[in-house]
């Protein structure tokens, strides 16, 4: 099993408003909602895996169903590598790239930095600080204490 949360809460309860009008609100009541309802309903669960895409991407996993899909990228997909994202994803060790890239932090405290172009970088679990760089990035805390540092120029969150 990865090292990744693949569900982000936060992003669940904006990306799903119905769940609050429900009274489904804290943390464990949305993993709840997602982990029995949620994930059979395809509701969206964070934004940087697409399980559309993560079974056009692969088309030996076309016929799996999207639990199946996901057990299957948490259980096999990021550690073989597999695209789940129209980002260009980077290791954690690497310098971001010039293209458009998307990078995001385990389940520990991460130093995450962007390159040139469009990139999303979220921190995931832990303490995280995240930097933005040259271009247009996207940066996102997640749960912790998080700083964001940005260096000049067109970078926004």
């Amino acid at each position: 099993m990865s090292n990744f949360d693949l569900f982000d809460a936060q992003y669940y309860a904006r990306y799903n408003p119905d769940l609050a009008k429900a009274g489904l609100v804290t943390e464990a009541q949305l993993r709840w909602h997602f982990e029995t309802h949620g994930i059979d309903e395809g509701r969206s669960f964070s934004p940087f895996l697409y399980l559309v895409y993560y079974r056009q991407a692969n088309p030996d996993l076309a016929s799996f169903t999207n639990r199946q899909l996901y057990n299957h990228i948490q259980e096999f997909g990021i550690a073989e590598q597999r695209r789940f994202s129209p980002f260009e994803i980077t290791q954690l060790s690497d310098r971001a790239t010039s293209n458009d890239d998307l990078r995001f932090g385990t389940k520990g405290n991460d130093v995450l930095s962007g390159g040139l172009g469009f990139d999303k970088i979220f921190g995931g679990m832990g303490n995280d600080t995240l930097y933005g760089d040259q271009g247009t990035d996207w940066l996102e805390g997640g749960s912790g204490n998080d700083q964001l540092q940005v260096v000049p120029t067109n970078e926004w969150r």
